[in-house]
């Protein structure tokens, strides 16, 4: 199943792996300070395939499926269930495929680390408050997206219902409407 989702509101990145990253020179703290680290690496924090292109990973989608049959939200019902909290959770986690990152397409075509912009906040990690760089995708932002189905109890009505949740709920990125933030929520395109 293919599906083109369509940015609604901006996308931040932060790819947590950065500290395994070699290429990423970690911070001296003797004479950097954690300001001037951040500044430093904020572009490293976004996601990238292995031609510098932005991706969505994979992952951000498939849990967002998921996310979407949660009892909070408004999951669908399996065709003859018996209980009234049966949801098709199990079904999404085992029947739903997706095996690759896909590029961001901004304005001008994939989006590049030179179309990344800087989004600042403060955020407080464990004692005070320390600045946090986060690479922000702006509108417009589209991805084309291909789900595959393995199970038969799920049909792409639901997948494109559960999606259509997931753009306007639970959203994809860091800072999404999921974790109390605005960021990387979406429409599909029909």
């Amino acid at each position: 199943m293919k599906l083109k989702i369509k940015g609604k509101s901006p996308m931040l990145q932060n790819r947590d792996s950065i500290m395994y990253d070699k290429s990423v020179e970690p911070r001296n703290t003797k004479s950097e300070s954690y300001e001037e680290y951040e500044e430093r690496i904020w572009r490293k924090k976004a996601h990238y395939n292995d031609d510098g292109i932005v991706v969505c990973p994979y992952q951000w989608i498939r849990k967002g499926l998921i996310a979407s049959q949660a009892l909070s939200a408004n999951p669908i019902k399996p065709p003859n269930a018996r209980r009234n909290s049966a949801t098709l959770k199990q079904n999404f986690i085992s029947g739903i495929i997706i095996t690759e990152n896909f590029p961001i397409i901004g304005r001008d075509g994939p989006v590049t680390e030179k179309d990344l912009v800087e989004f600042r906040c403060m955020v407080s990690p464990q004692k005070g408050k320390v600045l946090c760089i986060r690479p922000m995708i702006q509108l417009p932002w589209y991805i084309d997206i291909e789900i595959y189905i393995s199970d038969s109890t799920i049909s792409e009505k639901n997948v494109l219902e559960c999606m259509e949740w997931c753009g306007h709920f639970n959203g994809i990125g860091d800072w999404r409407p999921q974790k109390g933030g605005i960021y990387g929520m979406f429409d599909i395109e029909k």
